[in-house]
């Protein structure tokens, strides 16, 4: 898949938290990617550049019209300028890039572990692997601070009513007196996942990666069968 350059013209702007956007864009073409895989944002402001890479959120299917998760980082960077565009605007784009995405195994399940933004290639890879009809059984376990910021939730739980072979699991760190759901972090919420038969992706803040790494294997999972990307 070869890295190109492209025009996107953002089509709609969705703000799904406090400090989370949905950056739908269209490409002046099409593009070949693979679930799981980024592109790089290039801003130029007041004559300088500022460059930062997202994963797409959207599947392979949608080529022309792709979507990002992206939170603001008050760094001065992509995201401080990002914040300031509207429907309409052209952004630069470099890409597809990454390896991260679905490897080939026998294993009969896969589990996906997040945090964040980094849901942002699960749903492109969950939602791939249900259009093309995957006789694996999937779990999606994302954790969030506050039951307000889980980021997909209504789409995953959709999912969830329309797919027998797929489950989502949300876990809160500072859950309200009403909540009724699993607590704590999801590095602490690992029980349910069958490490003998299941391959793991993990994504998110790097912490949590390396916490959620050392659990499984510590649980007898094979290194071989565990990938990660750290946002």
């Amino acid at each position: 898949m070869a890295i190109e350059d492209y025009n996107a013209t953002i089509k709609s702007i969705e703000e799904i938290s406090k400090d989370t956007r949905i950056f739908k864009l269209e490409l002046d073409k099409g593009i070949d990617f693979r679930a799981g895989q980024y592109i790089t944002f290039i801003l130029e402001e007041n004559g300088k550049k500022f460059t930062a890479p997202y994963s797409i959120a959207s599947t392979p299917l949608e080529n022309k019209t792709i979507e990002f998760a992206i939170k603001l980082v008050n760094s001065g960077g992509v995201t401080s300028h990002l914040w300031n565009k509207k429907e309409g605007d052209v952004l630069k784009l470099k890409g597809p890039m990454g390896g991260f995405g679905i490897k080939e195994s026998k294993k009969e399940k896969i589990v996906f572990i997040g945090t964040g933004t980094g849901i942002a290639p699960f749903r492109s890879m969950i939602k791939e692997l249900i259009e093309n009809e995957t006789e694996k059984n999937l779990t999606l376990i994302f954790g969030e601070r506050f039951e307000d910021e889980v980021l997909f939730e209504e789409e995953f739980q959709e999912l969830e009513s329309q797919n027998k072979n797929f489950k989502f699991i949300k876990v809160i760190s500072k859950p309200t007196e009403n909540y009724k759901g699993k607590t704590g972090h999801v590095q602490e919420n690992l029980e349910e996942i069958d490490t003998s038969n299941s391959d793991a992706y993990i994504c998110g803040n790097p912490k949590m990666v390396e916490e959620v790494n050392q659990k499984l294997i510590d649980k007898g999972m094979s290194k071989e069968s565990i990938f990660f990307e750290k946002y």
